[in-house]
């Protein structure tokens, strides 16, 4: 499936459908590592595993139905312009909680890599706003 939607599109939209990937593995790693810098003992786990449930549950259920990004199926429909605050909001809460435990570097790989991601592809923020 994911070939499909890969081959056939131009290099850059190949490139930024590949940032994307990294900054989810990211995101959910940013929790571990976030988690890992603010609690000790058990609270680590119970924090990074809420964390991801909450974070992955939010990315994978919220969506806009045919978006191009996506496989274009949703368990609740969301409006487009709702989408990208979602995305917006996980990333930036992340890279702050990453700051907060002074993980910087991740922080501004994590941050870095959500900003250029959104700048590279003007075309899907337009589409989700008109969606």
């Amino acid at each position: 499936m994911l070939y499909e939607m890969v081959t056939g599109r131009p290099p850059l939209i190949r490139a930024t459908l590949g940032l994307r990937l990294l900054l989810e593995i990211g995101l959910i790693g940013g929790i571990v590592v976030a988690a890992i810098l603010h609690y000790d003992g058990a609270t680590v786990w119970i924090a990074a595993v809420v964390g991801i449930a909450l974070a992955v549950g939010m990315w994978g259920v919220f969506a806009v139905p045919g978006d191009p990004s996506r496989s274009g199926k949703t368990v609740i429909a969301t409006p487009g312009a709702v989408r990208p605050i979602i995305e917006i909001g996980l990333f930036a809460t992340v890279t702050a909680w990453l700051v907060v435990g002074e993980g910087y570097a991740l922080a501004a790989l994590l941050g870095g890599g959500a900003v250029i991601h959104f700048a590279s592809w003007p075309a899907r923020i337009r589409w989700l706003l008109a969606n």
